[in-house]
């Protein structure tokens, strides 16, 4: 029986010690470990004469047949007919055995999957392999469950991974794992197909695209059959493993041989030499030596470039000629490729005149690359190449490309700040300590909206005080906060106040807020609605460097909360675009403007961080036509734009000089505008005067607005202190109001509720002299209230 032994080796299998020819089922173990059952074999002989059977393992799907005759060694057709139905008879029962343990093995692995946790982020399988759970369990030994799967999502069985490195993955006993496998769901119309589960995260993690996991080498043609037979026309990609230190690289010799028969792409891993005596072979090993863009550099190639597998036939054909792919490489060689803190791409596209930037996912991108191609071939490349160009233009800047900071209108760098021009020719405006000039090309990357305008070219020698020409604000105080808002709009550091329109019906409230963004950043929507969400606000402050937004009723709390955050600089977090996992942080600062008839900003927080101007009626005699208006604007504005121009050098120039006795709220606004005001003509008193009043105003509205406020400067009205628990504080203030305003939504309605709208209000009451103190030196919170003055 050695040739039955030997046969059983030649499959990578340990045999059994021993081997009886008795027509039954044999267990064994298959890979030399005690306990282990994996392996089988029957065999079927008649004395010296002939024996015929098969063997296999449940483990790894390994099932053939075998006989010590073939059918040259037979001289009558009887005896050959004999060992047929001998033959015939093993594989019946073989195939009855394996049905009713596949069955078994089936049910156990639905109540292990059943009683598992979904919890498995924290597994120590996942954390040393550096990728994340797609639809795995873990079961109460702490072993991380893969399910193994087919077409119909019948479950067979399960891969169980231990949390001690040390220990092998294991399949349960008698499922059957040819053919099946295990789904990791992506998007695009790329599938991948690989070995193990961390293969194929990393695949997915850098691609989104789908994966299946084969489980074993041996069972990546029969999961590709599979996969070609339920999908003719797709494109697949057999992700090999590289078993370079193995005798006859399995991984890479058995995935070519499938590639081959289902006309599959096939990509594998390459290592250095050093790192290969680390016995490294898979994409999950490429992952945790050089990250997910480097597998997602190699996994391109497999797109672009047909490699060794079936669909490579015509390569001798095409041997010295470019594919479309390579061809539209070869034109895009030569771009500037780089990537934001996002890991968003861009390029620097060179025209006859200028340079442009842009993300090479947009369209502009997109039709220039188009153009050059048409320019060489006389036709246009195909829409999945183009895709797939561009794809791979990503990973290589993603892998290889510096990182830069993106600008919209505004940015600086050093002491110098640009404001963008966003004219046809890509000028910006550079601003430094000894002037302001009109530069051809931007050292720093700005990129354009579809929405945004050309600024009107600014001009020298003009007078400030011509704008109140064309806006129609005659309170002094409200025309120097105006000018120094608008100073420090034109300050890419921020952070800037909110500057809040209100006044009546015809006060031109809609028409001040567009003619101020205009001057520094013209848009086609220059004020809008309210946005609906944060999403929608945070994609108007991607778009544009002023945010206005116009007749403004109320604000909602969450709205109010967001308008501070952008006003004084945060990051927002949101999803990338087809993706649930992956999040973006978007840092976003930008000057707000905001208009409504009446006290529109309620909350203390962001009136801490306003500027109120009221405008009155414009007359009747007085109104003038919106023609008429632009037409001065054509005029003024140019000028106006030059001396801001020449309030931020003067900014620019005195910045570190300029000290304050007393910093005001918002004092880097209050310290730009003092180092800017005086070449507008203005002393840096009559601005500190003018914040002061406003701060002021803002502080009455704020406490006049709020119930709470207004109840405990009643109660103070006669009485230097209080002092008492908050529950007892809010009995009181609730005597000092109306059944109405007690019973409303704005009044507290618990003590816990009414110490928070203390913390809130305490800034400004403090303003008026009052003093609120909490300590918790018992079980109850204490409440002080101390009039100062």
């Amino acid at each position: 029986m050695q040739k039955f032994i030997d046969s059983i080796c030649a499959t990578g299998l340990t045999p059994p010690n021993s081997v009886e020819i008795n027509g039954k089922i044999h267990r064994f173990s298959s890979n030399g470990k005690k306990g282990d059952k994996a392996g089988y074999y029957c065999l079927h002989g008649s004395g010296n004469d002939f024996i015929a059977g098969f063997f296999g393992c449940w483990r790894t799907g390994i099932y053939q047949t075998w006989s010590n005759y073939s059918k040259a060694d037979f001289n009558n057709d009887r005896k050959w007919n004999e060992y047929q139905q001998a033959l015939t008879a093993s594989r019946n029962e073989a195939a009855k055995l394996r049905q009713a343990e596949a069955q078994i093995a089936s049910k156990r692995a639905e109540k292990i999957w059943e009683k598992a946790s979904p919890n498995v982020q924290d597994h120590p399988y996942l954390k040393r392999k550096g990728i994340k759970p797609y639809g795995l369990r873990v079961d109460h030994k702490n072993n991380l469950l893969i399910p193994v799967i087919d077409f119909d999502k019948k479950l067979h069985s399960l891969q169980q991974i231990s949390a001690d490195p040390e220990k092998k993955k294991y399949f349960l006993t008698g499922g059957i794992i040819t053919g099946h496998f295990f789904l990791i769901l992506g998007e695009g119309d790329v599938i991948y197909i690989a070995e193990g589960y961390a293969t194929a995260a990393s695949i997915h993690e850098a691609t989104k695209a789908t994966v299946y996991v084969a489980f074993s080498a041996g069972n990546l043609l029969s999961v590709a059959k599979k996969l070609r037979e339920n999908n003719p026309e797709a494109k697949i990609i057999i992700a090999a493993d590289n078993d370079s230190l193995t005798e006859g690289n399995p991984g890479l010799t058995q995935a070519k041989e499938a590639a081959r028969i289902t006309k599959s792409f096939i990509v594998w891993p390459e290592f250095e030499v050093e790192a290969q005596g680390k016995r490294l072979s898979d994409f999950n090993d490429v992952h945790s030596l050089y990250g997910l863009n480097a597998v997602k550099l190699i996994l391109l190639k497999a797109i672009l470039l047909e490699s060794d597998s079936a669909s490579s036939q015509n390569q001798s054909e095409r041997k010295n000629k470019k594919t479309c792919g390579e061809e539209l490489l070869t034109l895009a060689e030569d771009l500037y490729l780089f990537k934001n803190h996002n890991d968003v791409i861009f390029a620097d596209i060179g025209f006859k005149s200028h340079i442009e930037t842009w993300p090479i996912r947009h369209l502009i991108f997109r039709q220039w690359l188009v153009g050059k191609y048409y320019e060489k071939f006389h036709k246009a490349p195909g829409s999945q190449t183009l895709n797939d160009v561009i794809l791979t233009l990503e990973a290589k800047a993603l892998h290889y490309g510096q990182e830069h900071e993106i600008f919209t209108r505004l940015g600086k760098n050093g002491k110098s700040i640009y404001l963008d021009l966003c004219n046809s020719s890509w000028q910006v405006i550079e601003i430094d300590e000894t002037g302001w000039r009109i530069i051809q090309r931007s050292p720093i990357k700005f990129i354009r909206s579809k929405g945004m305008l050309s600024l009107l070219m600014p001009e020298s020698g003009g007078d400030i005080n011509d704008l109140w020409k064309v806006l129609s604000i005659k309170n002094s105080h409200s025309q120097i906060l105006i000018l120094a808002w608008l100073l420090q709009v034109i300050n890419p550091d921020g952070p800037y106040p909110v500057l809040i329109f209100e006044g009546p019906q015809g006060a031109s409230k809609s028409y001040t807020s567009r003619t101020l963004r205009s001057l520094v950043d013209p848009s086609l929507a220059s004020i809008r609605a309210m946005p609906k969400d944060e999403r929608d606000l945070i994609l108007a402050a991607n778009n544009g460097l002023i945010l206005a937004f116009d007749n403004i009723s109320t604000i909602p709390d969450w709205l109010s909360d967001a308008f501070c955050r952008i006003a004084t600089g945060s990051g927002f977090s949101t999803r990338k675009l087809f993706s649930d996992t992956e999040e973006t942080i978007i840092a976003v600062k930008r000057p707000i403007i905001l208009n409504g008839i009446d006290q529109i900003v309620t909350r203390h927080d962001l009136l801490d961080r306003a500027i109120l101007i009221h405008l009155e009626p414009i007359p009747e005699d007085q109104r003038k036509s919106e023609k008429f208006l632009k037409e001065q604007q054509s005029t003024i504005m140019p000028k106006i734009l030059g001396c801001l121009l020449d309030g931020i050098s003067t900014a620019l120039k005195n910045i570190n000089s300029t000290k304050l006795d007393k910093l005001p709220r918002m004092a880097d606004f209050a310290i730009w505008a003092c180092s800017g005001i005086t070449a507008l003509g203005f002393k840096k008193e009559a601005f500190l005067d003018s914040y002061q009043l406003n701060r002021s105003q803002a502080v009455d509205l704020a406490l006049e607005c709020d119930l709470v406020s207004s109840a405990i400067l009643d109660l103070m009205n006669d009485q230097k202190e209080w002092e008492g628990s908050s529950t007892n504080l809010l009995q009181e203030l609730s005597n000092k109001i109306s059944d109405s305003e007690r019973n409303g939504k704005e009044w507290p309605k618990s003590a816990s509720v009414l110490g928070k709208r203390l913390i809130r209000a305490s800034v400004f009451l403090q303003n008026k002299g009052i003093n609120i103190i909490s300590s918790r030196e018992t079980a109850k919170r204490e409440i002080t209230i101390r009039k100062t003055s």
